[in-house]
């Protein structure tokens, strides 16, 4: 009973070591979504890598984590989200993954590319892409 009772035990681990890096993923874009969806710059800038590419409509550049936060800021500010819907999503390889959503506000809808990878199981945005539609 007591070899049983240890099988059962360990099984909870080994379903955590065989799907931890696609549901830890899944999880953390999920995370990342809602933080869109709540026009929080704050919150997003939690998973930004060191740098960003950022791309506003067609004004694009490379920013440290702290300048894109106050860009996004500024975005949120002027377009407050109203709606915003993932369309797609996509993953390379192990590491490498990325969503497209449709955002919406009352002044304008964009779409929106959000790409990042995973590091040291932590997801980290290294791209962003803003299109005024």
């Amino acid at each position: 009973m007591k070899d049983l009772l240890r099988r059962l035990a360990f099984l909870p681990v080994l379903v955590c070591i065989t799907l931890g890096p696609s549901f830890g993923n899944a999880q953390s874009q999920e995370e990342i979504i809602n933080t869109i969806v709540s026009g929080s710059s704050r919150g997003l800038a939690k998973y930004f890598n060191n740098t960003l590419a950022l791309n506003m409509n067609n004004d694009s550049g490379d920013y440290s984590s702290n300048q894109a936060e106050l860009i996004l800021r500024d975005f949120f500010r002027k377009f407050p989200p109203k709606d915003f819907e993932v369309v797609h999503r996509g993953e390379s390889r192990e590491t490498l993954w990325y969503f497209i959503g449709n955002y919406e506000s009352e002044e304008a809808d964009f779409k929106i590319l959000v790409k990042g990878r995973q590091e040291n199981e932590r997801l980290k945005i290294y791209s962003m892409d803003f299109r005024r539609e």
